[in-house]
């Protein structure tokens, strides 16, 4: 008995992990009109939502075209990560958490930023000469606090960067940084105001091409 239960722990987590990119492709790729943890990226207060959650994907397969001679049977953009959370408030017989704070940490997610620098994307800062370096490095690093009365305030910093140096001079490089400030707020019984502002700098220096430097 204890096995099959063992069995049937490990197919729900095995089914569970693809559920993520099924959901957000399912609701149209962004998370405008629906709340999941997708939304920690666009408001890092969220994170107090999720407390004390393992994240990831193993990403989306993208065939290869008919006539490659070596497919590609590897899923692109897969990621991971944990929020890890700590409650202040040491009171047993109150079953409330808050105030808590959280961190978070997320490894290789590929952020829509990237867009800037991929060709033939309606946002690709380059020209048909310009070829940019897609960063291989990948991190998000996200914290929140939660008041006792349920406002969550969190801050989130992306980081991706690649670069290639010949003799100390950098033939190649893209970097980018953001930083994200949010708060999910109660105003009443059941409605909450959340509000996230975010900024942020890419650069980007690659074949045929001078430094390119872009706030976003």
């Amino acid at each position: 008995m204890k096995k099959a239960i063992l069995l049937v722990l490990l197919a729900g987590c095995w089914i569970s992990s693809y559920a993520t990119d099924a959901r957000v492709i399912a609701m149209g790729r962004h998370d405008d009109f629906f709340m999941d943890e997708v939304s920690i990226f666009r408001n890092p207060a969220n994170i107090n939502i999720y407390p004390n959650m393992v994240y990831g994907s193993y990403g989306f397969f993208r065939p290869s075209p008919r006539d490659t001679m070596y497919p590609n049977h590897d899923p692109a953009d897969p990621f991971f990560g944990a929020i890890v959370s700590y409650s202040l408030n040491h009171d047993s017989t109150n079953r409330n958490q808050y105030p808590m704070f959280s961190l978070g940490a997320v490894f290789n997610r590929r952020d829509d930023v990237l867009d800037y620098l991929t060709p033939k994307s309606d946002k690709y800062i380059g020209n048909d000469s310009n070829v940019f370096k897609s960063p291989t490095g990948k991190i998000d690093l996200l914290g929140g606090y939660v008041l006792k009365n349920g406002g969550m305030i969190g801050i989130g910093t992306y980081m991706a960067f690649q670069s290639m140096t010949t003799e100390k001079i950098v033939d190649y490089e893209t970097s980018v940084y953001k930083l994200n400030l949010g708060i999910n707020w109660p105003v009443a019984k059941s409605t909450n105001l959340e509000v996230s502002v975010n900024g942020g700098i890419l650069r980007a220096k690659g074949d045929n091409a001078g430094d390119t430097t872009r706030a976003i």
